[in-house]
């Protein structure tokens, strides 16, 4: 497993505002992913993955959903991304970061190799699990 320190959703979420009771844990599988970038900064990395239509309107209508709840975003079984919901995603992309240069190469291999092709989408609904804080993201 990855240990990645990051954690942004694009658009609609935010990291370590207000208590979610409840969390939502979403499984990106291979046919989810339409394309990836890293970015490279100064001293850190960020990753940002590019939903296929398909994903990222089920993403859009699941983020709709769940309004107020923490959201866990796996890549395989490393996470990609955790934040509360605050409004529905329709941007179609999810972003890991900031990364170390470690972190950001394993996660790529993750994406571009070890997605799983099932179970997709939501796979776990319940209360949040106790877990170190990830890093805090960078605002653009």
């Amino acid at each position: 497993m990855v240990a990645i320190a990051s954690a942004l959703i694009a658009g609609g979420c935010a990291y370590g505002q207000g208590v979610a009771d409840t969390q939502i844990i979403y499984r990106l599988c291979h046919g989810d992913v339409h394309a990836v970038q890293m970015y490279v900064e100064p001293e850190s990395v960020i990753i940002t993955v590019k939903l296929t239509e398909g994903a990222a309107e089920t993403f859009a209508s699941l983020t709709e959903m769940n309004i107020g709840k923490n959201l866990i975003v796996l890549a395989g079984e490393s996470k990609l991304s955790s934040a509360i919901v605050r409004s529905r995603i329709e941007s179609g992309r999810v972003v890991s970061g900031p990364l170390t240069e470690p972190e950001a190469r394993d996660l790529l291999g993750v994406l571009h190799e070890q997605l799983p092709l099932s179970p997709c989408g939501v796979v776990q609904h319940g209360p949040p699990v106790d877990a170190e804080p990830a890093a805090r993201p960078r605002r653009n």
